[in-house]
């Protein structure tokens, strides 16, 4: 291929290839008049599909494997496990966000360490929800203090660890003591 660049006098001789993706179906979208026929018949040299996430379960783990090592190694952080029970999670949620949405899952669980043993609280500590249901999105209403986020937080763990202040301190990254003082100072009526 030969090109000039915009304002340019010589030709350039380059050697590229192009990959393009989408989600949309082009052939509708050119139908509507809001995809070009011929940049799509530009583009479109080999077609290859990619059913989503949903309709390949069997890839889910190999794609778990992959995005936990990588990221542990981005991240410099040990490499977290999931057992059976958090697995087979994993592979019955019906993932709206695809393959993207996987990898975020999985950089939250990476780069909050939440652990080794996430079969107790997968669900609860990074938000996934049921298999089939969808995912929860950011929820409305008033914006809400820092403060008041980081109770929330703490609330959600010490529910996931039926009260144990010990294991939410662990889950936490944070000591016993200071657990201790968040929710003194949050409990004692304000004068």
């Amino acid at each position: 291929q030969c090109l000039e660049r915009i304002g340019g006098k010589e030709t350039i001789q380059v050697d590229l290839r192009l990959i393009a993706a989408t989600n949309k179906d082009l052939q509708s979208e050119i139908r509507k008049g809001t995809f070009r026929d011929d940049l799509y018949y530009r583009l479109n040299v080999i077609e290859v599909k990619v059913p989503p996430l949903r309709d390949r379960k069997d890839d889910i783990p190999l794609l778990v494997e992959h995005f936990l090592e990588s990221l542990a190694k981005k991240y410099g952080k040990a490499r977290p496990r999931l057992a059976g029970t958090s697995l087979m999670k994993l592979c019955g949620y019906h993932w709206p966000g695809n393959i993207r949405q996987l990898r975020n899952y999985l950089e939250r669980i990476t780069v909050l360490e939440l652990g080794a043993d996430l079969d107790r609280d997968v669900d609860t500590l990074v938000g996934l929800s049921a298999p089939g249901a969808a995912a929860a999105g950011p929820a409305e209403g008033p914006l809400e203090s820092l403060e008041d986020v980081e109770l929330k937080h703490i609330r959600r763990v010490l529910d996931a660890t039926k009260g144990n202040r010990t294991q939410a301190a662990q889950i936490l990254k944070i000591d016993a003591k200071t657990l201790r003082a968040k929710l003194k100072r949050v409990l004692e009526p304000k004068v």
